[in-house]
């Protein structure tokens, strides 16, 4: 990974899915021990450790399965 001229990286995909990070999320770079790391800044949506959270086959549908997990309706 490269930095750009104007100080810019980009977050590889796996780790942006694996830890919540979407584009407006609160990040910050902390030096610990002579490395510099990225952190998901506390506070920010109180939604968002929640983001990713429902792993869903390909090709399903959000929709479908809240239906599926309220059953039919009355």
């Amino acid at each position: 990974m490269r930095m750009t001229v104007k100080g810019q990286v980009t977050v590889p995909k796996i780790i942006r899915e694996r830890y919540g990070l979407r584009p407006g999320s609160e990040i910050r770079f902390v030096e610990r021990d002579h490395r510099v790391v990225l952190e998901k800044a506390q506070g920010g949506d109180v939604w968002d450790k929640y983001y990713g959270f429902l792993k869903l086959s390909k090709g399903t549908r959000t929709d479908d399965l809240i239906r599926a997990l309220r059953g039919p309706r009355p």
